[in-house]
């Protein structure tokens, strides 16, 4: 029995990746801080995310950055006057698969999320259908 448990202990320890091979996840992400100051310019402010201290917030005049380290992961913005309705939604990601979910925050109303996963998109909406905010991953597409 400890032999077998030795061997078990050892095939596991000899599988487990090396130290240079863990992924930090955020390999995708080909969008850097620097080339979003280049674009952008300075933000407004940058702070520390609420719910992950792993990620800052760059505040844009009408956009916000999450970031993590030097990689920026995804966009959030306002709708625009013809995506502040979730029909527009529907009916621009009717081709694409997406869900619609009850959102996790915990809030005075409720609230929806529209996920696409095929778009990078995840929209945020209201029970009459009103969008309220819209976040886009910067992942690298395949």
């Amino acid at each position: 029995m400890k032999i077998l448990l030795f061997i078990s202990v050892l095939l596991f320890v000899s599988c487990a990746p090396e130290k240079g091979q863990r992924r930090s996840g955020f390999e995708d992400y080909t969008y850097t801080v620097s080339d979003l100051k280049s674009d952008k310019g300075e933000p407004k402010s940058t702070v520390q995310n609420e719910l992950n201290d792993e990620y800052e917030m760059y505040h844009y005049e009408d956009e916000t950055y999450q970031v993590s380290g030097h990689k920026v992961i995804a966009k959030y913005r306002n709708p625009s006057e013809k995506e502040e309705n979730i029909q527009y939604w529907r009916h621009h990601l009717k081709s694409d698969y997406y869900k619609i979910a009850p959102s996790k925050s915990q809030g005075h109303t409720k609230m929806y999320v529209l996920s696409c996963q095929s778009k990078g998109l995840t929209i945020y909406f209201n029970g009459e259908g009103d969008v309220k905010r819209i976040a886009q991953s910067l992942r690298r597409r395949q």
